[in-house]
């Protein structure tokens, strides 16, 4: 009688072992998964602001960039992009930027003399972003070369038991092309 209840024991303890590290494996995937959307919509949502850039003219109104023929400029020590975009068929433009601020991802537009409006673009409950990195390459006005910007970043998960981090990098380059060819 006592081996076969120490055999169910064992049997029991060993099915209910099984089942939470299930459920435990279940709650990391779900935790990667939820950092994993997180990851992407801040990826999409900045490489489609990037690719909509304007390069600083003498024409457009906006002092946004500090010299005229850059199409980007770098702020907060690399942690940070500055660039002009327009809508309504071209004829409002605005100073845009996309920085790193309290571990999350913050976006920040002012459209002419109008107050400026920032919101995140990442919710700080679910990811934490440890570092940004902005790389511009071309674009200026010493080269021929059409704007290209590497983004870096390192998320981290933010459950208490899951430390996750991932590194993710991708490289946009401007929709509009306005390279100077010399001839």
């Amino acid at each position: 009688m006592m081996v076969a209840i120490t055999v169910f024991l064992f049997a029991v303890s060993t099915i209910i072992g099984l089942f939470i590290f299930g459920v435990r494996q279940q709650a990391k995937a779900l935790s990667f998964q939820i950092m994993m959307d997180q990851t992407s919509f801040a990826m999409e949502s900045m490489s489609r602001y990037l690719r909509l850039a304007w390069k600083q003219t003498n024409d457009l109104p906006v002092g946004c960039l500090s010299a005229f023929g850059k199409n980007y400029e770098i702020t907060r020590a690399g942690a940070g992009i500055q660039f002009i975009t327009s809508f309504e068929s071209d004829a409002i433009m605005a100073c845009e930027e996309i920085y790193l601020g309290s571990g999350k991802l913050q976006y920040r537009k002012k459209i002419g003399t109008a107050q400026e409006v920032t919101y995140d673009l990442t919710s700080l409950e679910n990811v934490k972003i440890n570092k940004l990195n902005f790389n511009v390459i071309g674009g200026d006005q010493t080269d021929a070369l059409q704007p290209r910007i590497t983004i870096s970043m390192e998320f981290e998960g933010m459950k208490a038991n899951d430390k996750t981090v991932l590194k993710i990098q991708t490289t946009v380059s401007q929709r509009l092309l306005d390279i100077n060819i010399a001839p």
